[in-house]
């Protein structure tokens, strides 16, 4: 990373980190700008140098989590293992992000898990999606993921990381994976 470019990262996640503090403690709509800018020891100029809103911060906090700890494996091929690293981040901050899903609660499935997933499934669709000419796979994989994590984070993320993990693969990643005369070998020997 460039130095401008690490520096602007600290600040944002000086700032995420602030509101995920924040968040553990008080109501995501009773915290303010002040109060996190307050918390993180900026000031509200720096604030919205790097975000509109707090809408726009809770935004980035997955994507940011998904850029540090999923990307990687994807890059390296490893598809398995950033759903793996996926479903551990999101445990690590198991009381931030269940606090998360429940932000404008009138859509069944969390807006940030949406606006996350798209972005993972895009990168992750290089992968698996070579065929295609459009986007319908990765915005269909993108909004499976999020309803499967919505449901996995509001029943308390009582299933295990690693069974979440593999189950996403072996459902939605895996056949995607296989060629199709590797689909018509496994039905012929069944």
């Amino acid at each position: 990373m460039k130095k401008g470019v690490e520096s602007i990262h600290i600040t944002k996640c000086t700032i995420a980190d602030s509101f995920i503090s924040l968040m553990n403690k008080y109501d995501y709509y009773k915290i303010t700008v002040n109060m996190i800018v307050d918390h993180a020891g900026i000031s509200r100029g720096t604030f919205y140098n790097y975000f509109e809103n707090k809408e726009e911060l809770l935004d980035w906090i997955l994507v940011r989590d998904i850029e540090d700890f999923v990307l990687p494996c994807i890059k390296k091929g490893f598809n398995r293992q950033a759903l793996l690293m996926l479903f551990t981040c999101l445990k690590s901050k198991k009381s931030f992000y269940q606090r998360a899903v429940n932000v404008r609660s009138d859509f069944y499935i969390s807006p940030m898990l949406v606006k996350g997933c798209l972005y993972l499934s895009s990168d992750m669709s290089s992968t698996f999606y070579d065929k295609c000419q459009t986007d319908t796979p990765t915005i269909i994989y993108g909004a499976g993921l999020a309803a499967v994590i919505n449901f996995w984070i509001k029943d308390g993320m009582k299933i295990p990381e690693g069974k979440m993990a593999d189950d996403v693969y072996t459902a939605t990643v895996l056949p995607l994976l296989k060629s199709d005369s590797d689909f018509n070998q496994t039905e012929d020997e069944e």
